[in-house]
């Protein structure tokens, strides 16, 4: 069964804004989540999941931080379920440019743990990961205190398949994305985050697959004693899906990943 990996870019977004903004050396979130799938159950492979992810932060230096990410999923579907786990640890650096007054750039190194896996048949060995956030406080009136961020992001996945005709197989896997989002508060404990991303893969043994892109939207409410409910819907679709014999159709929503999802998060 092909199955699409636990979505994080909720959980990173937040990364760019809060690393290098923490008076102590350690704060971590842990975040717990159940999506479905927006669709009738049963029309896909991932229809429902649990998920439990954390992220511990250690500030090393002034703006340079430490970032452990790991994440584990499970699927509900009936008979088909899969477990997934994420595990990162990143090194950013939250100042390394500013271009202008407004306008920070920073730098983010990431290594992807052995532990990771997409699925019972499908092993991620490991992955690199560099990135180049910037982020713009908008200034304008009517946006004054949202931030505007841009991350384009460099990808290099080493994954081992083993299906039944060909056995056990390595291959490697070249991504590039481009994300963007734009988020700031909408009322007192209140905000809201809008994001999306345009993405091309290549295996290491063909070309490039058709592009990738996606759109979410995402609503956080602040509760007392650092805690923090969200909601939101995030769907992707592709420019052609060549992989599914669709060459030259725009699908603007693939089926498999548009899903609803519900957290709940406690900063520590």
């Amino acid at each position: 069964m092909t199955h699409k990996p636990r979505n994080y870019l909720p959980l990173l977004l937040l990364l760019p804004f809060q690393i290098g903004a923490q008076e102590q050396p350690w704060s971590a979130t842990i975040a717990t989540a159940a999506s479905t799938n927006a669709y009738q159950y049963g029309e896909t492979d991932n229809a429902r999941s649990l998920s439990l992810d954390i992220i511990a932060n250690y500030k090393i230096a002034t703006n340079q931080t430490l970032t452990l990410l790991s994440g584990v999923s499970q699927d509900l579907d009936d008979g088909k379920e899969d477990g997934f786990s994420n595990s990162w640890i990143f090194y950013k650096n939250a100042a390394w440019k500013n271009i202008t007054p407004d306008t920070d750039v920073s730098y983010r190194f990431g290594l992807q743990l052995p532990t990771s896996e997409y699925s019972n048949k499908t092993k991620k060995y490991a992955a690199l990961r560099a990135e180049l956030p910037m982020v713009y406080s908008i200034q304008s009136d009517w946006l004054k205190g949202w931030n505007f961020g841009f991350t384009p992001r460099l990808t290099r996945n080493f994954y081992e398949r083993t299906t039944p005709i060909e056995g056990s197989r390595a291959f490697v896997e070249i991504e590039l994305r481009g994300a963007a989002s734009l988020s700031g508060d909408l009322a007192n404990n209140l905000s809201a985050s809008i994001n999306g991303y345009f993405r091309r893969d290549k295996p290491f043994d063909n070309g490039w697959r058709s592009p990738r892109y996606g759109l979410g939207f995402d609503l956080s409410y602040s509760l007392p004693e650092d805690f923090s409910v969200s909601a939101g819907f995030s769907n992707q679709g592709a420019l052609y899906d060549s992989e599914r014999g669709d060459k030259g159709d725009v699908s603007l929503i693939d089926r498999e990943g548009t899903e609803f999802y519900l957290s709940l998060e406690k900063s520590l």
